[in-house]
C-alpha cells in the first residue's frame, strides 16, 4: 500500500501534473488493511493527508468543482478524494469521516457490475440503470464497462471510442446523470484515456459557458 501512495505522490508532485486530481476508490473486505490502518499508511507518506479533501458529514452538501480542489496558484491545494465501500459507516464512524475518507455509496449512484458479456452491456436501458448508491439525488454516476470474468478480448472491444462514447451518452440518458467514474478493466487497451480526457475538457467548457 505504501508503495502505491508513494507513486501517487510522485505523480501529484511533478510539475507536469499540477492541475490533476486524483479519486481513490478502495473496497473493503475481511483482512488487512482496516480504515484505520490505511489512513496511518497515508499519514506515514510525506504530505499525502495534507492534500486529502474532507467532505462535510452532510451528504446533502455539495462537492466542489475541479477548479476548486486545485486552486492553482493559491496555497492548500486538495487535489486527492478518497471513498470506501464495505468498510465502516463513515458517515459516523470519527475513525474516518473526519479525515477526508468518505462513503463511496452515499453520493455515488452506480450501474450493475456483473456482465457476463457485451451483448449484456449493449443493452442499455438494463446495463445503464442505477442497481447501487442513491436512487435520486446522487452527486456521482459510476458506469461499469467491463464483462466478468475479465476478458482482455473483450476490454480491447468494450474500451474503443466508440463503444465507451456511445455507452455514457445512452447511461447519461437512462440515468438522468453525467457519468464521473469509468470503470474498466485492461485501461490500456483501447482508447480510455482519450476518452476520458476529451470528455473532461468538453464538460469543463460547458460549465464555463453556463
Amino acid at each position: 500500500v505504501t508503495q502505491v501512495l508513494l507513486e501517487i505522490m510522485k505523480f501529484l508532485m511533478d510539475p507536469e501534473h499540477l492541475s490533476e486530481v486524483v479519486v481513490l476508490i478502495f473496497q473493503f473486505s475481511t483482512g488487512d488493511p482496516t480504515v484505520e490502518e490505511l489512513y496511518e499508511a497515508m499519514q506515514n507518506v510525506d504530505g499525502f493527508t495534507e492534500l486529502m479533501y474532507v467532505h462535510p458529514a452532510d451528504t446533502n452538501a455539495e462537492w466542489p468543482l475541479m477548479r476548486d480542489l486545485v486552486k492553482k496558484g493559491q496555497p492548500d491545494p486538495k487535489r486527492i478524494v478518497v471513498f470506501q465501500y464495505n468498510g465502516p459507516d463513515c458517515a459516523v464512524a470519527s475513525a474516518c469521516a473526519p479525515l477526508g475518507i468518505n462513503n463511496y455509496f452515499s453520493y455515488t449512484a452506480e450501474t450493475n457490475f456483473d456482465f457476463g458479456s457485451i451483448e449484456e452491456m449493449r443493452n442499455v436501458e438494463d446495463s445503464c440503470k442505477i442497481t447501487r448508491g442513491p436512487k435520486e439525488g446522487a452527486s456521482f454516476y459510476g458506469v461499469n464497462t467491463f464483462v466478468t470474468p475479465p476478458d482482455e478480448n473483450a476490454a480491447g472491444i468494450v474500451n474503443s471510442l466508440s463503444f465507451i462514447r456511445r455507452r455514457l451518452n445512452r447511461c447519461a440518458a437512462v440515468a438522468g446523470l453525467i457519468p464521473n467514474f469509468l470503470f474498466v478493466d485492461f485501461w490500456s487497451k483501447g482508447d480510455v484515456p482519450f476518452v476520458s480526457q476529451a470528455r473532461n475538457v468538453a464538460l469543463a467548457e460547458a460549465k464555463q459557458r453556463q
